[in-house]
């Protein structure tokens, strides 16, 4: 078992705690027996970091499997990354479930710290790309994301944080769907293999 195993295997492990948490959440927060405004602006960003979750899980395959060796830096940035949506599901879902987290009227659930981690597990990927030189075409757009999650951080209303959920859901699907397929391609990825 090389290098690749184990990363890539830390990679799935976490992020799938990760996304049992956030489901976890999700579960707990719809058998709730209080209900607020604010129910789908928290169910939407519960939805976005599980799309990011499964995203980086799968780009980890794409990038560790490009790598010719694999440097104790580059290990130790993916296992940051990793780490910050780990984290930012637990700021977004705390261990009481949504239910014990503050009233989602005053968003209360929608912590700081979760946009921090966002912004932060983002500036990672950028500090990645450029050691590894992978999908550095993407930089432009993945910094637009660190400054979008960054700026949650600062929200304050339901209507602020409506229009920076759309951005920012924008945003990833454009990333995800548009700019790392096309630099796939042009480098010959394995996603395009299939």
């Amino acid at each position: 078992m090389g290098v690749f195993e184990y990363v890539a295997g830390f990679v799935a492990i976490v992020v799938g705690l990760a996304v049992a948490r956030v489901m976890g959440g999700i579960g707990a927060f719809i058998l709730s027996e209080r209900r607020a405004a604010m129910d789908w602006l928290l169910t939407g960003w519960c939805l976005a970091l599980i799309v990011t979750l499964i995203g980086w899980w799968m780009l980890a395959w794409f990038r560790l499997g490009q790598l010719e060796t694999i440097t104790y830096g580059a290990v130790f940035e993916w296992f940051a990354g990793t780490a910050l949506l780990y984290l930012a599901s637990y700021m977004l879902v705390p261990s009481g479930g949504p239910a014990s987290g503050g009233s989602g009227g005053e968003l209360g659930i929608l912590r700081p710290a979760f946009f921090v981690c966002l912004a932060a597990h983002f500036a990672a990927n950028i500090v990645e790309s450029a050691v590894t030189g992978s999908l550095v075409q993407a930089q432009g757009l993945v910094a637009l994301m660190v400054m979008l999650s960054a700026t949650g951080a600062f929200l304050r209303g339901p209507r602020a944080h409506g229009v920076l959920l759309l951005t920012w859901i924008v945003c990833m699907l454009v990333l995800n769907f548009v700019v790392v397929p096309a630099v796939g391609a042009d480098s010959g990825s394995v996603l395009d293999a299939g």
